[in-house]
């Protein structure tokens, strides 16, 4: 994936399961506002990932590259999760 191109798909997909009904120019805003930060944190995470990955032996670069693309999956999931309002219970969250 280079790294200059942040998917756009990760804003709408989430905001359809909302329920403040974002509509897609919602979307088109949240994702000009945040494109150069997030790029700049894609760049800071897979430039030295990529280095590690291409500097272990073969057999392990496909295995290595799953667990760091899970890491980033991870840190995306925290800085772009829905934060619980505080004194919520967690089952008054969950999904029926």
């Amino acid at each position: 994936m280079p790294i200059l191109v942040c998917d756009p798909t990760v804003f709408p997909v989430p905001s359809r399961f909302t329920s403040s009904g974002q509509m897609l120019g919602d979307v088109a805003v949240r994702y000009k506002s945040s494109f150069i930060t997030d790029n700049f944190a894609m760049a800071f995470f897979w430039v030295p990932a990529n280095f590690v990955i291409y500097a272990v032996p073969i057999h392990l670069r496909l295995p290595l590259n799953h667990v760091i693309s899970a890491a980033w999956s991870f840190i995306l999931s925290c800085c772009w999760g829905a934060k619980m309002p505080s004194g919520t219970p967690p089952e008054a969250v969950a999904a029926p």
